[in-house]
């Protein structure tokens, strides 16, 4: 072989090596400006959620103390019921914002991913005019995870909606789980890069017409929907995405003209795991009474003044203070039984007037309050002093009190 065949093999060598890394590159760039994209939209719901739920939380609580006042059978108490129905179902939509951005702090607890599945088939078989037929079929024989509650089976309804908004017509949802073990190979095509292992996979299918391949790199982004105007948020599979992120999961995503199925792939708990096992039907028992001391820090001044009003109907005697930088030397003139603590408060936040307190009075008991909050040292407070608890902004009053007592009881 002449030294011109060689060179032009080399040359080609070379050309095709440069291509390639261009290409690498290219795929890398295009998957960091995706997660600051992701990450800034985030943020920014982080943002709004926040004040919007606060003000959800005045409406709710206004409309709470109106149904105490009035008692179960005042003919003006189902409209006060409205009210709360209406909140809860827009904090479900700043809910979704909260899970694709960061999700509320809560506790983490053992969750029985197949406890709720029949529950959540009855809702997609009877909400809404288009009837479905759902298929479940328990596979798993493994299907204990570490995770925070309610999470997951939103998940599932979530992608259940999608599954149901795909076929306009009467169709079949199939929701599946069963066992795998991800291998390196089987990750390097799925959503999000997580660790090889034993995992349980909860598949949703559908038999609608498809997702376009053009469109299926965008359909976790939030606000990006294909439906008509009126017809969705495009904010469910957003926050599917928040989910599985933050049970450091994965997803992998099937479609053709024949349907689409969405494979959520999940860690297992430890099999030496302490962690409490959540139960999604607990029985709803405390004192009516609370004859207790207890401190709100709150700037919003209309919640904590609502809250005072509730809490004064259990026996409650509270103090208040709207002003961050008063509330440490307020606290000093107090013996709280009980800080009722916002997060997010302007000079200084709930995180620095809890380590203040607890220099003072290291068994303190606290609750913090949020309609949202991404500080993560809030989830180690939360997961480490077992005197604290955590409500979510807009709150209902029997998840207050409920809260209240659980810390009361604590010796």
């Amino acid at each position: 072989m002449i030294i011109e065949d060689w060179l032009l093999i080399i040359s080609g060598i070379i050309f095709g090596v440069i291509i390639w890394d261009l290409y690498r590159h290219r795929r890398i760039a295009k998957r960091i400006a995706e997660a600051q994209k992701m990450e800034t939209v985030g943020r920014l719901a982080g943002g709004v959620a926040h004040d919007f739920n606060n003000m959800l939380a005045g409406i709710n609580s206004a409309a709470d103390y109106i149904k105490l006042k009035l008692g179960p059978d005042h003919e003006l108490n189902k409209y006060a019921q409205i009210i709360t129905d209406s909140c809860i179902r827009a904090s479900q939509l700043t809910h979704r914002l909260l899970l694709f951005a960061r999700s509320q702090s809560a506790e983490k607890m053992r969750i029985d991913v197949h406890a709720g599945l029949d529950e959540t088939g009855y809702l997609l078989e009877h909400s809404g005019k288009d009837k479905v037929k759902v298929i479940i079929e328990k596979k798993a024989t493994k299907h204990i995870i570490c995770g925070y509650p309610d999470l997951v089976h939103h998940m599932i309804l979530n992608l259940g909606i999608n599954a149901k908004d795909a076929m306009p017509q009467k169709g079949e949802i199939k929701i599946a789980t069963k066992n795998v073990e991800l291998k390196k190979s089987d990750i390097k095509d799925m959503v999000m890069n997580v660790k090889s292992g034993e995992y349980i996979e909860i598949s949703v299918s559908d038999k609608g017409k498809g997702i376009p391949k053009e469109i299926q790199n965008k359909i976790f982004e939030p606000f990006f929907t294909t439906k008509g105007e009126g017809k969705g948020s495009g904010l469910g599979l957003a926050a599917v995405y928040g989910i599985v992120r933050r049970h450091e999961g994965t997803i992998k995503v099937d479609s053709s003209s024949q349907g689409t199925t969405f494979k959520i792939y999940l860690p297992l708990a430890d099999e030496n795991c302490q962690m409490e096992l959540y139960n999604p039907h607990p029985a709803c028992s405390f004192p009516r009474k609370l004859k207790s001391k207890i401190m709100i820090i709150d700037d919003e001044v209309l919640l904590v003044k609502l809250l005072k009003d509730i809490l004064n109907q259990f026996d409650v005697d509270v103090e208040t203070e709207s002003e961050s930088l008063k509330a440490v030397s307020k606290y000093q003139t107090l013996e709280a039984d009980i800080v009722m603590l916002d997060v997010v408060m302007p000079e200084k936040n709930g995180i620095e007037i809890y380590e203040e307190l607890k220099k003072i009075n290291p068994n303190q008991k606290i609750i913090f309050m949020s309609g949202y909050s991404e500080d993560s040292r809030l989830d180690r407070i939360l997961a480490t002093d077992s005197n604290t608890q955590f409500i979510a902004k807009p709150y209902q009053i029997n998840e207050v009190i409920d809260k209240v007592s659980k810390l009361l009881a604590k010796n």
